[in-house]
């Protein structure tokens, strides 16, 4: 059932404002009230008419570009938001899609919604269902569609958000169902759940062809058996014949040949079962399926996880450690149960033949061959008990001094070039013989206590097994037992001694594996980015409604209500400790960014720059506060540091063996290619892959990017020409090393704006650009923030009208104040980062900085700051007095057209929180309000 809100959206509802991907063709370019046709090459033509009034059209899309959730939620509400005219009634389906890496318990999806005439929005809920097996997250795209699109394909269209996606985080810890335990016995089975839950059928077949060695042995000894009465039988024949002219009967000869030919087929059956278990791969499908776990935590782990889990780990991880799982805690299963059904069957053989001579002759002293093989159980268990706990610490030991060498190889050749210059090679290479020393003795002792023990293990029945032999044959030798019966009951119990021992070997195998889980264990338990957002979604809700309430006390008459979509950036107190022993790196920071500009973060190189952005970003979690931008709003953060693709040269040199076909065919889809570096992350489906080369050559050409890696035309880029292949297929190395640095950060900001950015955060990449360069990207960046999209991109452009498309903020931080310059708006961080942590901060700001230059104005700020001043005290913050920050608060308004005047004042080095102390002295929160004020009422003009 839908929830519907006819009318205006409510403060919490999303209002959003752009839309990409869509199926009109018009463009309209200018503000709000100008209807100038442009074509799709994004020039004016100045000729054309529209085919529906831009104003009357209306844009459908979701709410936010992604909804986060637990597996225990139940349901998710999905909000369908609509823009425009809203005058007719609009019928929609949705449908989800399964994008997860690995098969999962998938379950397809569909439904229905209505936006009746004048609805803006809809809510419905997303059933969530719960994964029994391990993953890091679960992911499911729910796209919306047009019931009946002949309808609306001229005044309504699907926004740029008409694809969202639902993330259901897992609650489990892995292995499955397996919290932070030492139990190795719930480790080991949650790690076999956690497979069988992944490859049921296969592992219910491999198990059936598990049986088939038991089986095959115990037909061998019952063939073996009656073949020897039979050769036996044949042998009393020609004896009581003897000097007779009597032929054996045929008879024999049948038995004896059916009875081989029977040994033969068990033999053939036993080796097909193995061949069809082999073919199940259910090692590999293990392997592969825990790798991609290991791929999906790593790449979305926290930055705490990250400097935790350093590459060196991670490749052992991946590489050594999910393999030795896989074998000794997985398929080893397989062996120790094959193993387990050929002992019961050989115990069972036992006790039936030596029950059987018992009833027969009457010797009680045969009733002890029915126990020994027991007895030979218990002396291994007890033997086992003792053992495994110790072999699997001792591994455990092993896997760490591990990790220490490697760590230490991966960092030293990350560092080889310092290492070279500095002609340290010989000091680190003695530094990595004393690490791996240390490893070699602790894997030693961990393998010479395994075999030990295993010797200790395999002694106990092949002793027993002998003793049991020579009573056996004692009772042949009094003729309580035949000689057939003898045979095959000697080699019963000589075998039961290897069955049983590999039986143990196993078990001790499985143990070892057990360290090898726990480690990958411990990595996929990390926190993950978006379970780090989940947490600080709830917690942002929470402070925004306080945040909200304050809001309300402070606004003044007419204006609008808070709005936590409204295009803006919001950051409130926002403080961030990266450890527990440190101290916050910003000092309580509040700022407020309207969208449609470009700004630039000024401030020393201490200030914290790039941290804010990555805060924005959400790289980081505030520990106190919060930042808040719409849900609607893509972001990309750009670092100075290129991340760029290299792909896989090996594949490469192996296309290029097979031919020149080859080599094209998988350059198209190689991920080390200019192509796939500029589309990767791209969100709009362009309807012609030929136009789209085309468009980014244009974008690319107005960024700056040298000739030589685009091309000098359109055509070179795309094509190529005769005899050469398409720029756009060129090799770039990992993170463009085949590139100058300029292309490098060029490439990434291109690559940014290709994939329908919203908010746009650079960390002085601009830096690395010349000053022509930089004023050519600021000019894009400009226009997309003004027109809400580039024109040089006009498929996309094309696809909404301005006043429906979202509207655009980039943010960016340099060192060099010439870049400042070219911002529309500058914020200094250093007057921000002083601020002091109180309740009154917010109507600080909000009050003077909505406080324009009216005396009413002035009057509504210092009764607003008393009124929170009274709070204040009263919740026993450490505030002065109230009349004291009336004071301050009057002295700031007073001396705001002084400061803008250019006077400043000095600062006492030495004191982090105040100016030099006076009379009439104000202090760092009073002066960036000031600031504020007086920048606000610039901009009223």
């Amino acid at each position: 059932m839908s929830k519907v809100a006819p009318g205006g959206i409510g403060s919490f509802v999303p209002a959003l404002a752009k839309g990409g991907g869509l199926n009109t063709m018009s463009f309209w370019m200018g503000s709000e009230h100008e209807t100038e046709p442009i074509d799709t090459s994004g020039m004016s033509s100045g000729h054309e008419t529209p085919p529906v009034d831009t104003y009357e059209m209306d844009v459908i899309e979701f709410a936010a570009v992604e909804y986060l959730c637990m597996e225990d939620d139940g349901v998710v509400p999905l909000t369908v938001a609509r823009r425009g005219s809203c005058e007719k009634r609009v019928e929609l389906t949705w449908s989800n899609t399964d994008i997860n890496h690995s098969p999962g318990e998938f379950q397809k999806l569909s439904g229905s919604v209505t936006l009746e005439a004048g609805q803006t929005y809809a809510v419905f809920d997303f059933q969530v269902h719960r994964c029994p097996l391990f993953t890091t997250e679960q992911l499911q795209d729910i796209e919306l569609a047009f019931k009946d699109p002949s309808n609306f394909k001229a005044c309504t269209v699907l926004g740029d958000l008409k694809r969202t996606r639902v993330v259901t985080l897992n609650i489990d810890k892995f292995p499955h169902g397996v919290g932070d335990t030492e139990n190795r016995l719930a480790v080991l089975t949650g790690f076999w759940a956690h497979n069988y839950h992944l490859f049921t059928p296969s592992i219910v077949q491999g198990l059936k062809w598990r049986l088939a060695p038991g089986l095959s042995f115990i037909c061998n000894l019952f063939v073996s058996q009656y073949l020897i009465k039979t050769v036996s039988a044949a042998y009393v024949f020609n004896e009581n014949h003897r000097g007779e002219d009597a032929d054996l009967p045929v008879k024999y000869y049948v038995n004896i040949v059916l009875l081989g030919a029977l040994s033969f087929v068990s033999f053939l059956l036993n080796m097909y079962a193995d061949l069809q278990f082999a073919k199940l791969r259910l090692g590999g499908k293990s392997t592969k399926a825990l790798r991609a776990c290991v791929m999906d935590t790593v790449t979305q782990l926290t930055p705490l996880g990250e400097e935790e889990y350093d590459v060196g780990r991670v490749m052992k991880i991946a590489d050594v450690q999910v393999e030795d799982a896989v074998q000794a805690s997985f398929v080893a299963w397989f062996s120790l149960y094959a193993n387990c059904v050929k002992l019961v069957l050989v115990i069972g053989f036992i006790v039936y033949t030596s029950v059987s001579q018992y009833l027969l002759s009457d010797d009680e002293r045969l009733l002890l061959l029915v126990f020994i093989p027991f007895l030979m159980i218990c002396g291994d268990a007890l033997l086992l008990e003792y053992t495994i706990r110790p072999a699997a610490d001792k591994n455990s030991c092993a896997m760490e001094a591990d990790d220490a060498w490697s760590s230490f190889m991966v960092q030293a050749s990350f560092m080889r070039q310092v290492i070279t210059s500095f002609r340290k090679g010989f000091v680190v290479t003695k530094h990595f013989e004393a690490i791996h020393t240390v490893f070699n003795g602790k894997a030693f002792q961990a393998a010479q206590f395994s075999k030990c023990t295993q010797w200790a293990a395999n002694t106990i029945p092949t002793f027993t097994a002998t003793l049991v032999t020579v009573l056996v044959g004692l009772l042949v030798a009094s003729g309580s037992m035949t000689v057939p019966v003898f045979v095959v009951f000697v080699r019963s119990i000589n075998s039961f001694g290897p069955t049983l021992g590999a039986v143990f070997g196993d078990l001790f195998t499985i143990g070892k594996g057990y360290a090898s889980i726990k480690k990958i264990a411990y990595l996929l338990n990390q926190n993950t980015r978006r379970k780090e957002l989940l947490r600080g979604q709830k917690r942002r809700k929470e402070l925004m409604q306080d945040y909200r309430s304050m809001f309300d006390k402070t606004k003044e008459e007419g204006e609008e209500a808070f709005n936590p979509e409204a295009p803006e950036v919001l950051m409130h107190r926002v403080t961030y400790v990266f450890s527990e022993k440190d101290q916050s790196v910003l000092v309580p920071l509040n700022l407020q960014l309207k969208a449609g500009q470009v700004v630039a973060l000024q401030g020393t190189g201490s200030v914290g720059k790039k941290l804010v952005l990555r805060l924005l970003a959400r790289h980081f979690i505030p520990t106190e506060g919060f930042t808040n931008y719409p849900s609607r709003w893509r972001q990309r953060f750009i670092d100075a540091t290129p991340a760029l693709f290299g792909g896989d040269m090996n594949r490469l040199k192996h296309a290029e063996m097979e031919g020149r076909e080859a080599m094209e065919k998988e350059l198209r889809t190689f991920s080390g290619t200019l192509e796939y570096n500029l589309k990767f992350g791209h969100q709009f489906k362009h309807p012609d892959h030929e136009v789209w080369d085309v468009e980014i050559w244009n974008l690319l050409t107005q960024l700056g990017v040298s000739k030589d890696l685009r091309g000098y035309t359109a055509q070179d880029f795309a094509f190529g020409s005769p005899g050469r292949r398409a720029k756009k297929l060129r090799l770039i190395g990992l993170n463009g090393e085949r590139l100058s640095t300029t292309d490098r950060a060029l490439l990434t900001i291109a690559r940014a704006l290709l994939s329908s950015v919203d908010l746009l955060l650079i960390s002085n990449v601009l830096d690395l650009l010349g000053p022509q360069q930089a004023e050519k990207v600021v000019a894009v960046l400009k226009e997309l923030t003004t027109n809400r999209c580039l024109s040089c991109l006009a498929t996309e452009a094309a696809s909404t009208p301005m006043h429906l498309r979202k509207q655009k903020l980039v943010i960016f931080s340099t060192k060099i104040k010439e870049l400042e310059d070219l911002a529309d708006e500058r914020v200094d961080l250093n007057a921000s980062v002083l601020q002091r942590k109180s309740e009154v901060d917010l109507v600080w700001r909000e009050t003077i900085l909505r406080g324009g230059g009216s005396g009413s104005s002035r009057m509504a700020a210092v009764a607003a700051l008393a009124g929170a001043a009274d709070a204040t005290v009263a919740a026993g913050t450490t505030v002065a007095t109230k009349e004291d920050m009336v004071r301050r608060a009057s002295q700031t308004i007073a001396l705001a057209p002084l400061i803008n005047r250019g006077h400043t004042m000095a600062r006492n080095e030495g004191d982090t929180q105040d100016w030099v102390e006076g009379s009439s002295s104000l202090t760092p929160l009073s002066l960036h309000l000031a600031n504020a004020a007086q920048a606000w009422r610039l901009r009223r003009g």
